[in-house]
């Protein structure tokens, strides 16, 4: 969960509390990071000289509403929760730095993807996934630059991805490419499974990662 400390939960004077609290700074329904608008603000008693408050907060970007809850003690604000919840959308710290354009793209699809566009975010999750297999062969497996931008995707997964990371590559690869086209051979497999095989390529990729960079290694 992405907060940032701001003073207030002010949204008219008539209800006002002034306290300290954590506002969520990531939209649970499009994932993205923002300072969301308040719109609505309701306060219940809680215990013994305490309440709880609900605000509502609409996001800037995908325009959805979602409710935060608190509890007041003191002049703060305690989160409790959110509606709904919010979906982890966390990337691997690493293939974020190696490849921020696969980031950008990976998180716009996601957008599309919790707005129900499942369509738009295979596509965008195929294109994000080319991004990160070039950029990751030319940083981090010293690949030529200018031979990596002759290479289909299809070449580049041939000749950089092994094993398991070939096939749940070359899964999300097939799926994209047909939903690009007209007649969609693939329409038959669904959005989730697609999005599973393409988590696991992620997962993979961090893995590998991972392993290339360790803590620590062995002395000689």
């Amino acid at each position: 969960m992405d907060f940032k400390t701001k003073h207030g939960l002010i949204i008219d004077k008539a209800t006002a509390i002034e306290a300290e609290y954590q506002k969520v700074m990531r939209c649970p329904h499009c994932g993205i990071l923002m300072d969301a608008v308040p719109v609505k603000f309701s306060r219940l008693p809680y215990e013994r000289d305490k309440e709880a408050v609900t605000v509502a907060f609409q996001c800037v970007d995908c325009e959805n509403i979602f409710l935060t809850i608190y509890t007041t003690d003191r002049g703060r604000a305690r989160f409790a929760g959110i509606v709904p919840v919010c979906k982890d959308d966390k990337l691997h710290d690493g293939l974020v730095k190696i490849s921020p354009d696969f980031a950008r793209i990976h998180r716009q699809s996601y957008r599309a993807e919790m707005r129900g566009d499942s369509w738009l975010a295979i596509i965008g999750y195929r294109t994000a996934m080319e991004i990160l297999i070039k950029d990751y062969a030319i940083k981090v497996d010293g690949a030529a630059p200018e031979e990596i931008k002759k290479l289909s995707l299809y070449s580049a997964i041939g000749r950089y991805m092994k094993d398991e990371l070939f096939i749940s590559a070359d899964v999300v690869r097939l799926v994209g490419n047909s939903n690009v086209h007209f007649n969609n051979e693939l329409a038959d497999i669904s959005f989730d499974e697609f999005k599973y095989y393409y988590s696991i390529f992620l997962t993979q990729m961090g893995v590998h990662y991972d392993c290339k960079y360790p803590p620590v290694i062995r002395k000689r």
